[in-house]
């Protein structure tokens, strides 16, 4: 990497682009391996707003590197003539037009992707990680609305000593905490007569978590 003499006017620029950009989405599919990529479309979309408020400018020249072989420089401009610039080789899968065009849009994405420390996001991956945590949140909330609605035993008209079955559904009135021994089901109580058919899966579905 090199870069200009100055840095007091790119360095802040950088800052605030790198402390707004969001992780970007993975919206492309590689047709040989199948997994997944954010497209160098995607990255401008996501960063080209940032970089007009600061007044950056993100240029790609092809060179030639130091052992002869080509390469593509990336140079990230501030309006005021300070830069930074890097330089990566060009990797082709073939020797044509194609294969040629197909390498400057890898390296541009993954230049980008350096240059300004830009990260990508699984869209899936997080809302299968905003579902659980959605679902741990729930949970406790469900658990204890449940646990304060315990029915009277049948058997002794207690209410402390009944206890969830931890196997299936039901209750038990505890004897170790005073209770008569009675074992029964949900629906042998009244307990849950003024809840909904929803509201009563719900408490046995945590219930019997």
């Amino acid at each position: 990497m090199s870069h200009s003499e100055q840095l007091d006017k790119i360095l802040p620029a950088i800052l605030d682009v790198q402390s707004n950009v969001k992780p970007i989405a993975k919206d492309d599919v590689n047709p040989h391996f199948g997994h997944k990529f954010a497209s160098l479309g995607a990255i401008n979309e996501a960063i080209q707003p940032l970089l007009t408020k600061n007044q950056l400018v993100v240029t790609h020249t092809l060179c030639v590197l130091p052992d002869g072989s080509s390469g593509l420089k990336t140079t990230l401009w501030h309006v005021s003539g300070q830069w930074i610039r890097g330089e990566m080789p060009l990797l082709l899968a073939k020797e044509d037009p194609q294969g040629q065009g197909s390498g400057i849009t890898y390296a541009r994405r993954y230049a980008l992707a350096a240059l300004l420390n830009l990260v990508q996001a699984d869209d899936d991956g997080n809302q299968a990680t905003q579902s659980r945590q959605n679902y741990q949140a729930q949970a406790p909330r469900q658990q204890s609305r449940s646990n304060a609605r315990k029915p009277e035993c049948i058997g002794c008209g207690l209410v402390q000593p009944v206890m969830k079955s931890q196997y299936g559904s039901g209750w038990y009135c505890n004897k170790k905490q005073g209770g008569c021994g009675a074992k029964f089901e949900d629906n042998d109580s009244n307990v849950f007569a003024n809840s909904s058919e929803e509201e009563r899966e719900i408490d046995r579905i945590f219930s019997n978590g």
